[in-house]
This record gives C-alpha cells, sequence and structure tokens, in this order.
C-alpha cells in the first residue's frame, strides 16, 4: 500500500492505513493482531502479520465424499428406473395407435337441383 502511495506515504494517515491492512487479513491473523497495541505502526504489524501466516497451518476444506457418492447412486439407480418404465410403455404400446389412417375419398361434385 505504501508503495502505491509513492511520496505521499509519509503525509498519509497510517491509522486509516493500518485498518485497510488489517481488513485484508485472514480472520485468524486479524484476531493475533487485535492483541497488539493501538499506537502500533504499519511496518510492525506486518512484520507480526508475516510471522503468525508461517506458524499458522493452512485452511483445508473437506469434501464428504460419502454424500456425493450417495447422490450419485441415487441417480444412477433413478435413471434404471426410468429405462425400465420406458421400456415397459414400449413394449405395451397398441397397434391401433400406429395404423396409418386411410384417407377419405375426394367429395366429387354434384349438381345442385
Amino acid at each position: 500500500m505504501q508503495q502505491l502511495l509513492g511520496g505521499k506515504a509519509a503525509t498519509f494517515n497510517q491509522s486509516f492505513l493500518c485498518q485497510l491492512f488489517l481488513q485484508r487479513l485472514l480472520p485468524n491473523v486479524r484476531m493475533v493482531l487485535a492483541s497488539t497495541k493501538d499506537d502500533e505502526d504499519l511496518e510492525s504489524l506486518v512484520s507480526l502479520a508475516d510471522k503468525v501466516v508461517e506458524v499458522a497451518s493452512p485452511a483445508v476444506n473437506a469434501v464428504k465424499i460419502t454424500e456425493f457418492s450417495t447422490e450419485v447412486e441415487q441417480v444412477h439407480s433413478d435413471n434404471a428406473t426410468l429405462k425400465k418404465l420406458v421400456t415397459s410403455l414400449s413394449d405395451t404400446r397398441h397397434p391401433c395407435f400406429f395404423r396409418r389412417r386411410t384417407s377419405s375419398p375426394a367429395p366429387t361434385d354434384r349438381p345442385t337441383t
């Protein structure tokens, strides 16, 4: 942040920069830095944050394989049931539904009386 500010960093409100820095940190690092003195300068906060991140164990996002596996099995089961239903419906179709309709003879021109 100080690099982005360039020459204006010396005149910028350090308290504001510290707050911006703290907002961008992980919650566990913020919790540790909350115990520091309020008048701590930004350089020491950055150094302390680096040390906390070094010793902190990385967060692991676990996925429950069993739930996913169960859902996949259910989808396969439903799919098999639908296939059986379609097969049974196509085997039992009535032939009269598929007969070709014969066209009626075209009306002949009859003289009117």
